[in-house]
């Protein structure tokens, strides 16, 4: 296995999933890219965000991307009760939110899910080396600063589809049991 650190760019990615493949036929990176995008439908996202505004753009984005399994949590006690229903692999996690903020909901999911690999991504307004460091020590593996592009989401979920599929380690993501 190949251990990826972050960030990843993108030509070390596909470089990674070419070795991947053990000898076999070497695919190329529009292949691979092809085929992430088609798994983008078995993937279940959990958009975590209290401002309406904020969820219509990011749903749009996500339908634009052809992510189709998405729900939306106004909080993070909503983050929680919908992880109970249901399995989310991707959560786009706003770090400021009522009742539960988005660190409290992450910390509180990584000790619920012990083990599990959920990719939690926080999508924040705060960009400053302490935020982003408040968002890692919670438990959440990368960051999109707002406002999200599309570009910057489109590589993040590309990332995650390689780290659920079991392309690319993220022990962040994905912690090992102890």
């Amino acid at each position: 296995a190949t251990l990826l650190r972050k960030p990843i760019k993108e030509s070390k990615f596909f470089k990674s999933v070419q070795n991947f493949s053990g000898g076999q036929k070497q695919s190329s990176a529009t292949e691979i890219k092809m085929l992430l995008k088609k798994n983008a439908h078995k993937i279940h996202i959990l958009l975590a965000d209290d401002n309406v505004m904020n969820q219509k753009v990011a749903l749009r984005m996500l339908k634009s991307l052809e992510y189709t399994d998405v729900d939306v949590a106004n909080n993070g006690a909503e983050v929680l009760e919908m992880f109970s229903k249901k399995f989310y692999h991707v959560v786009l996690m706003d770090m400021e939110m009522p009742i539960l903020d988005g660190c409290q909901a992450t910390t509180e999911l990584r000790r619920r899910f012990t083990g599990t690999c959920i990719h939690i991504i926080s999508m924040t307004a705060n960009a400053f080396p302490e935020d982003w460091l408040r968002c890692y020590n919670s438990g959440m593996c990368r960051s999109l600063p707002k406002p999200v592009t599309h570009s910057s989401l489109h590589s993040e979920l590309e990332f995650a589809s390689g780290v659920i599929s079991g392309v690319v380690e993220c022990t962040q993501c994905c912690p090992k049991p102890t």
